[in-house]
């Protein structure tokens, strides 16, 4: 192993002499997991002084040589409220010519060390077949659940296609007793019940596949869901939604969201996209996704609409296809024992 020095905690236990080294290493991470530009450094510097929400703790580390450049990171986080209390997930890299040598498991070991005593599991992604998947099957363990990630040229689409199907998935969805309604930047309480919204978001968010995974339901409140999005905000997210509501009892019933950063305009990244189950059948998801595509077209510099879904989620995928997404890659899911990795990592 070549002679590193670890430093972990929070923002100021890392050295800010190696702060402009670690956010190019985050941009670098970033583009090459996954495959297209990256936000600007500007993204990871703000990044570096937005505090979590509420009932959510976090931890860095940094891996640095001799000559004092940084040559890999990490970052664990967990929940300190709420649900999935003795988790945590990590997500390391260490640059290519440092791989191999042992500099993952070491950033990896340190952090798990300092864990809190109540994490039982630890659990990370990566791109399927990548260095980072080769390092997680060091733990010996089967993936739990495969995330499928889907991206759309946006450049491709022909604008008066969009438009023409966009307004047919429309009347379609205003036939079978929905209208649809634009939301933006999150401002739900101005069109819907702030509660009965954010009870629809939390069954969204929970009936998602989650395949072989073992975390517990979401426990989502108003509060709760207002700081994780007053939070993307200030990383420079913007919102646009589109609501499906049932006319006859005038309650939302499902939702897509798409958001794109500032410190990233080429690219819209897709949040969620869920109808509750007593409503499907009705068209209503691919209608707002084509909303949300019609949009990307006409009002944004986009070029590209990146969205995910479980493997297994094969109605999402149906829609997707006849939205031109194309398959970019699979995220597999690992889950490990905290006591198991301590255990190979100790060897």
């Amino acid at each position: 192993m070549p002679s590193i020095q670890i430093y972990i905690g929070q923002n100021e236990d890392i050295p800010e002499k190696f702060h402009e080294q670690y956010f190019a290493l985050r941009q670098q991470c970033e583009e090459e997991w996954n495959g297209f530009l990256a936000p600007s450094l500007d993204y990871y510097r703000n990044f570096w002084i937005i505090p979590r929400e509420k009932g959510s703790a976090k931890m860095k580390a940094i891996a640095v040589n001799e000559n004092n450049l940084v040559i890999g990171f990490g970052v664990i986080f967990w929940n300190t409220m709420y649900e999935n209390l003795d988790r945590s997930w990590f997500r390391l890299y260490v640059i290519p010519k440092e791989r191999r040598k042992g500099v993952g498991s070491r950033i990896l070991k340190e952090m798990v060390k300092v864990l809190p005593k109540e994490i039982k599991k630890v659990g990370a992604d990566s791109p399927k077949h990548s260095p980072g998947e080769h390092f997680l099957q060091k733990f010996n363990e089967k993936h739990s659940y495969e995330e499928v990630i889907i991206i759309v040229d946006l450049e491709e689409a022909v604008l008066k296609d969009v438009e023409k199907e966009a307004k047919k998935q429309r009347e379609h969805a205003l036939s079978n007793g929905y209208r649809i309604v634009r939301v933006d930047d999150g401002d739900y309480k101005s069109h819907f019940d702030e509660e009965g919204f954010v009870k629809i978001v939390e069954q969204v968010w929970n009936d998602m596949p989650r395949e072989d995974l073992t975390e517990e339901d979401m426990n989502i409140t108003v509060e709760r869901y207002q700081a994780i999005q007053e939070r993307n905000k200030k990383t420079g997210q913007k919102y646009i939604s589109f609501v499906a509501v049932h006319e006859e009892t005038e309650k939302p019933v499902g939702y897509t969201t798409f958001a794109i950063n500032k410190y990233q305009p080429a690219i819209a990244w897709q949040d969620e996209t869920g109808i509750i189950p007593e409503h499907r059948g009705n068209g209503l998801g691919l209608a707002i996704k084509y909303l949300s595509l019609l949009t990307l077209l006409k009002e944004t510099k986009a070029k590209y609409w990146r969205t995910s879904s479980a493997q297994s989620n094969k109605y999402m995928h149906r829609i997707n296809e006849i939205l031109g997404h194309k398959i970019w890659q699979s995220e597999p899911v690992y889950e490990f024992e905290r006591k198991i990795v301590e255990e190979l990592l100790s060897e």
